[in-house]
């Protein structure tokens, strides 16, 4: 007969203990009531600042980690490589109120193993939280459908969209006045737009850049 001690240490060990961190005190709070441990996911540790978080990290050994982006006093993905060099096996899931395809590249190369919007399900934090299948997300089928940008395309137009002008942007990125031009109007017919101002508000309702310079 296994004893009871043994029984709930075997149990435990099966048990994903996670570390959330979001300075969204309510919602963070009840999303650590949902990760009770009764789909193997437990809240073992809460923290709404990157300072608190490593903090907690110095004390409470854990496993999996849901983090917000955006933190007060930094960014969360800031947190990847101390988790991941605290526990290789460490299941890393970044959260963010305004998730972007480039968002995700970053966290992914950081080594985090999902991005997912914080109106997702408690159901697909777990599942990413876990390793099982994340369902689809509505702002990544929602990005499906945004015009394809080259690399130079997308500088520009983030470059457009903190105010620099077509010479501003020329010395910026090291081309000539006409190469830039060319993009420009690359970018116009790409995102159906008459000028410059209505490019940058229409990428910025497809979610190709940010206009509050985060």
């Amino acid at each position: 007969m296994t004893p009871v001690g043994g029984a709930v240490g075997s149990t435990a060990a099966r048990i994903r203990q996670v570390l959330v961190v979001d300075d969204h005190r309510v919602w963070c709070d009840a999303l650590a009531y949902g990760l009770d441990g009764r789909h193997g996911v437990a809240c073992a540790e809460v923290a709404h600042t990157l300072t608190e978080a490593r903090t907690r990290l110095m004390s409470t050994p854990v496993n999996g980690a849901l983090v917000d982006v955006c933190l007060p006093d930094g960014s969360g993905l800031e947190l990847i490589a101390p988790l991941l060099a605290a526990d290789p096996t460490c299941r890393v899931v970044m959260i963010s109120a305004h998730p972007r395809p480039d968002l995700k590249r970053e966290a992914l190369a950081l080594g985090a193993v999902a991005l997912l919007a914080k109106e997702v399900s408690l159901t697909a934090v777990v599942a990413a939280l876990r390793g099982g299948e994340v369902p689809a997300q509505r702002w990544e089928a929602q990005a499906a459908g945004r015009p394809g940008l080259t690399a130079r395309e997308h500088e520009v137009l983030g470059l457009l969209a903190v105010g620099l002008d077509v010479r501003g942007i020329a010395r910026q990125m090291g081309l000539s006045v006409y190469t830039v031009r060319d993009h420009v109007r690359a970018l116009l017919a790409k995102l159906g737009a008459h000028s410059q101002l209505e490019a940058i508000v229409n990428a910025a309702q497809l979610g190709l850049v940010r206009l509050d310079g985060r």
